[in-house]
């Protein structure tokens, strides 16, 4: 009986110190680590930190994954790849594809993404103007980037490839417009035409990215003769000034808007807007005491407005008139 725990003891000992030839057992005498790829991805401008949430591809291999808090993703190979493609994905960077070559038991590589600009608050209307008969398009738009203002180059409207035109800051620090009378943009369109006009909008990073928007379209243009009748051009007035107009009727949703403009510091400023006023209504009466003190004894003009519920907008011609105190 002593002789067989012996023997078995002996068996057990010289089990636990056999050589361990499994190449699969990481403390193996066979083990061979697999080939890794460490890609840590992160922003192309100052300052570089690591970007979280970013896809990355490797097509050819077929393998995928989602960058951490520290921009990183490790992928584990059974081969020896002697290059990788690596192609990114996300809605907030431009999208990048990059060929390296492997360096086995571990690749490293870096990764710098472009932010790509985000487009809020874009629309595209148009303005008809009474005075002459003449249509505008007016553009606006607020456009940031996550690496700053200023790493945007050019910012352009484009219609069809015919015309286009570059976009100007109108209020910092990120809100850009344009407005381009229709002969500017095709001397044979027309009011009714333009609406089946598209436009479309790009933007240039100072690397030479670029966003395409998607297609933007006027809604309407509204050629409606509007009819002022008080003030009366060339009249003086006094005290509150009360604003009348002929009966507006059209076959959609609209309201009303006053501008009230005045010389200071000789040119005209505009002083007042009244907006919201209801399509239906026929005159306003104003009173507000700080307006009146804006206005000159030497010139001021105001001017009724049609705007319908996309934006689009009708002005009157201008109606000038003296106000004493």
């Amino acid at each position: 009986m002593r002789i067989s725990y012996l023997m078995i003891f002996t068996a057990l000992l010289y089990a636990c110190n056999a050589p361990r030839n499994n190449p699969l057992d990481p403390d193996g005498d066979l083990y061979t680590p697999p080939n890794r790829a460490e890609i840590t991805i992160t922003r192309l401008n100052s300052p570089e930190n690591p970007i979280a949430g970013v896809t990355l591809i490797e097509p050819n291999l077929n393998l995928w994954g989602t960058s951490d808090e520290n921009g990183l993703i490790n992928w584990q190979f059974d081969t020896s790849p002697d290059s990788l493609t690596l192609v990114t994905q996300s809605g907030l960077y431009f999208s990048k594809q990059e060929q390296i070559k492997t360096s086995f038991p571990v690749t490293t590589f870096n990764l710098s993404l472009n932010a790509k600009p985000q487009i809020n608050h874009d629309s595209l209307t148009s303005i008809y103007n009474n005075v002459n008969g003449s249509t505008e398009i007016y553009f606006k738009a607020k456009i940031t980037d996550n690496d700053g203002q200023d790493d945007i180059k050019n910012i352009r409207l484009f219609s069809a490839g015919k015309w286009s035109g570059d976009l100007s800051i109108e209020s910092m620090p990120d809100v850009y417009s344009i407005d381009s009378d229709i002969n500017a943009i095709d001397p044979g369109l027309t009011p009714e035409s333009l609406i089946e006009i598209p436009f479309g909008l790009s933007i240039i990073n100072q690397n030479g990215d670029s966003l395409q928007s998607s297609i933007y379209h006027i809604s309407r243009v509204i050629p409606q003769r509007i009819v002022p009748r008080q003030p009366a051009s060339q009249s003086v007035q006094r005290d509150t000034i009360t604003f009348k107009w002929d009966p507006i009727h059209l076959d959609f949703d609209f309201s009303l808007e006053i501008d009230v403009y005045a010389v200071i510091t000789n040119q005209f400023v505009r002083i007042a807007k009244i907006s919201g006023l209801a399509g239906s209504s026929r005159q306003y009466e104003l009173q507000d005491s700080n307006t009146l003190q804006l206005l000159s004894s030497f010139n001021n003009f105001w001017q009724l407005i049609i705007r319908d519920n996309q934006g689009n907008i009708c002005r009157s011609t201008p109606v000038f008139f003296t106000y004493e105190r």
